[in-house]
């Protein structure tokens, strides 16, 4: 990326979602990939999986509040806008992959008039999301 053409008329800024592969702490939920194998090996029907995954958020959430972690700041959209804010920035050009790709529709959903352009690869799912949030609200 350094030797891109585009840096020579564009600042470039990556972030990463908090809580994830380098971040300390670590807030990945393993319990949830071991739930999403284990529904895949035993060909699992939707009902199945969902509840299994929503066990499988329950017991993820509980270990992390257990070592402290204030899953609350952990909204990767709000980030993104407090990035912008920060450093001051009115318009954006996007570019997303994969997971970052659905913080970035977010973002475009929520401020469409502060994005100049977008282009999104590899459109993630919200895989997990719903247990999660069910698993916070019980």
């Amino acid at each position: 990326m350094r030797d891109s053409p585009i840096l020579k008329e564009r600042h470039f800024i990556a972030f990463e979602q908090r809580g994830a592969q380098y971040a300390q702490p670590e807030v990945a939920c393993r319990e949830m990939n071991d739930a999403g194998a284990t529904a895949s090996e035993h060909s699992l029907d939707f009902a199945q999986q969902s509840t299994l995954e929503l066990a499988a958020a329950r017991i993820c959430r509980a270990r992390l509040a257990a070592l402290g972690i204030d899953l609350s700041a952990y909204n990767t959209s709000a980030i993104a806008d407090d990035v912008r804010t920060a450093l001051h920035i009115h318009k954006l050009n996007v570019y997303g992959l994969s997971y970052s790709t659905l913080v970035f529709l977010d973002r475009i959903r929520r401020h469409p008039d502060a994005v100049l352009s977008q282009r999104l690869r590899c459109v993630g799912r919200r895989q997990g999301r719903r247990e999660l949030l069910q698993a916070r609200d019980e």
